[in-house]
Order: C-alpha cells, then sequence, then structure tokens
C-alpha cells in the first residue's frame, strides 16, 4: 500500500479470520513510489517486493527475510540514453515483472515518463541487482504493463497502456524485444489506467481490456475490448460505457463466480 506523496511502503499480513492487520513500513528511499511487483528476486524461495521511485530515478529491491520482514532495500538507478526532461524530475513509473531471457531469474521492465519517454528492460542476476538493457524500440512510457504469451511463439511479450493508445512489444526470449506496435484505437482514444490480459470471449486467444480514464462519453468511464487472434495482432476495438458517473482506474480479472468465464473487477478512485 502506496502513501501518495510519502516515503512508505505497507506490508500487510492476512490473519486467519481473513482480516488484515498493517505490517512494518519500508522506505523505498524516495518520495513518491509508483509501482510495485512481487517475485522471488533472489532465488531463496520468499516471495521479494520491488518499488520504482518516480522522483529518484531508482527501482528498490526489498528481499524478504521470511516471516513478513525485509531487509533494506537495493537501489539500482536508472541510467538511459533517453532524453529525460529536466525541468519535471520525474522519471520511473509503472514496473512488470517477468523472465523476458528465459533464464530462471525474474525480470523487470520500467516506464520512463518525462520527457522522450521509453519502456526499459531491467534483467535479474538472481539475487536481487539487475543490469539494464537498451530501451524497447519505438517504445513510450506507461501507465500499466501486463507480460503475456501473444503470438505464440513462447517467448513473453509486453503490452502496455498508455496515454492515448495500447502498445505491444514482442519479445524474442533473450531479454530484448521487436519495436513496439500501438493498437489502433478508432473511436476510442482515451487515457489508459487499467490493463487485463485474459481470453475474455472463450475462443482460446488472449485477449485485452483497458479502463479509459479520461473519456468524455457523458461524464462515464468506458471500458475497451481489443479481441485478440493468436498471433499478437487484435481485432479492431469495442467499448462498454460504464454505467457509473466515475472516471476507471484500476482493472483486474479473475473466473471471481467460478462460472468458468473470466470477469473484471474495475477500481475507481472517488467511489
Amino acid at each position: 500500500m502506496f502513501h501518495t506523496g510519502g516515503v512508505s511502503l505497507d506490508v500487510q499480513t492476512q490473519s486467519p479470520d481473513i482480516t488484515y492487520s498493517l505490517g512494518p513500513t519500508l522506505q523505498s528511499g524516495g518520495t513518491h513510489p509508483k509501482g510495485i511487483v512481487v517475485a522471488d528476486f533472489n532465488g531463496d524461495g520468499k516471495l521479494d517486493v520491488a518499488v520504482s521511485n518516480f522522483d529518484q530515478n531508482s527501482v528498490a529491491v526489498f528481499l524478504n527475510a521470511g516471516l513478513g520482514i525485509f531487509a533494506p532495500p537495493m537501489t539500482a538507478p536508472i541510467i538511459t540514453t533517453v532524453q529525460l526532461d529536466s525541468s519535471l524530475g520525474l522519471n520511473i513509473g509503472s514496473l512488470a515483472v517477468g523472465d523476458f531471457n528465459e533464464d530462471g531469474k525474474p525480470d523487470l521492465v520500467v516506464a520512463t515518463i518525462a520527457g522522450s519517454q521509453a519502456s526499459i528492460v531491467l534483467l535479474g542476476n538472481g539475487d536481487g541487482t539487475f543490469r539494464q538493457q537498451p530501451p524497447i524500440p519505438d517504445s513510450f512510457g506507461f501507465f500499466h504493463a501486463k507480460v503475456a504469451e501473444l503470438n505464440g511463439d513462447g517467448h513473453q511479450d509486453l503490452v502496455f497502456a498508455m496515454n492515448g493508445s495500447l502498445g505491444v512489444s514482442s519479445g524474442k526470449g533473450d531479454g530484448t524485444f521487436g519495436a513496439m506496435t500501438v493498437l489502433p484505437s478508432g473511436s476510442f482514444p482515451g487515457t489508459y489506467f487499467g490493463l487485463a490480459v485474459a481470453d475474455f470471449n472463450g475462443d482460446g486467444k488472449l485477449d485485452i481490456a483497458a479502463t479509459d480514464f479520461g473519456s468524455a462519453f457523458g461524464g462515464f468511464g468506458t471500458l475497451v475490448f481489443y479481441a485478440g487472434n493468436g498471433d499478437g495482432t487484435f481485432a479492431a476495438p469495442t467499448a462498454v460505457t460504464l454505467a457509473i458517473s466515475s472516471f476507471p482506474g484500476s482493472l483486474a480479472s479473475g473466473d471471481f463466480n467460478a462460472d468458468g468465464n473470466q470477469d473484471l473487477l474495475i477500481g475507481f478512485p472517488s467511489n
């Protein structure tokens, strides 16, 4: 749990009665932690935490010592060839985790979201540290990213939710990615804050759903759907106007009612 404008990450533990108690506060080394992912970054069988610091140009990794206790973070500065807007001073955005070079060690993809935006891969060394790769060609910073196998080649690909569009980059299995392809937005360009990838129409191919935070459809947000073709391409988008007079933000998918179909959980910041 992040504190907006703060420097802490709160870890919560689950009690047997499905209630939650507040755990220790972890200092991320920045004043605006932006993204968070969980994986076993040092290979000890315990889940660790990585946090992107929006204003410190760094990713903080907390190694799990067990029982909810985390070691102080190891921070990895992001040094890029991207021309950043020095007047903003804020450049690191969201995170996503995967195994992009297929060595069994978790890797990260990081958004840089100031100046000339780009998405950058950090390959994991298996000890909680990372080595930076060149920016993904023709990529931009993103609000959210999802890791999925979209084109049937067995390598992990990336889906990006961005300001005004969605993008897809195909993984090569060696830690690099092809140039990002921007998906046509049709009649539904917007600010995509929420992103989910699953087989929503039951045809065995992964689809994309995204929430449009900046929609002007009568003050209501929209849910935009891209049906996957199974080869990394997608059909033209369709959209549903959400029956809540508020802009949608976060998005998660799952079979919540156990009927075999994928459902969606949508977060609204003001509700």
